[in-house]
């Protein structure tokens, strides 16, 4: 699993530099940071307007793109990627340390058929970091009396994402 990660993480790093999307949702999260980071309304009135009706994301997403945009370091396409990959970085690193049995190491594999979704511009790439973050925290402070109020807050940062993100978080 460790040599898949690093697969993954190299594809991750090229995609950074590629100068397109590889879904048509990622340059609506894109835009709708760059409609924040230029102080605009996120959810405007009328409600229905397109682009915004029909996003299954939350705030939470967009103000994070809106971060990247604003740093502008790069470019704005490859900004807009950045949460993304580093998501992906922050999983692996924290998936590997959890447990080093081979068990547990196989169950990580599952990761894998989920492709390019591990590091594009959606919110599916923080799902899994914020999981795997519930993940270590259960299991290294199984015992502590914070452990619920972690986890709590945990699963109000992944239902900002998405609206069922915290049952992800629960089942941890």
């Amino acid at each position: 699993s460790i040599s898949l990660f690093i697969v993954y993480i190299t594809t991750g790093f090229i995609y950074l530099f590629y100068p397109n999307y590889l879904n048509h949702v990622e340059p609506m999260v894109a835009s709708l940071g760059v409609v924040l980071k230029n102080g605009d309304f996120l959810y405007p009135m009328p409600v229905g307007v397109y682009p915004y009706s029909w996003s299954l994301y939350g705030p939470a997403l967009f103000e994070m793109q809106a971060v990247f945009q604003w740093v502008d370091v790069m470019p704005t396409i490859v900004n807009s990627k950045l949460p993304g990959f580093i998501a992906l970085l922050v999983s692996a690193a924290i998936l590997m340390r959890i447990d080093k049995g081979w068990l547990y190491r196989g169950y990580l594999l599952y990761l894998f058929p989920f492709g390019l979704m591990l590091f594009w511009n959606r919110a599916e790439p923080h799902l899994v970091m914020i999981v795997s973050l519930s993940l270590l925290l259960s299991k290294h402070y199984a015992e502590s009396r914070y452990l619920p109020i972690l986890m709590g807050f945990l699963g109000g940062a992944v239902s900002a994402l998405k609206m069922h993100g915290a049952v992800y978080v629960f089942a941890a």
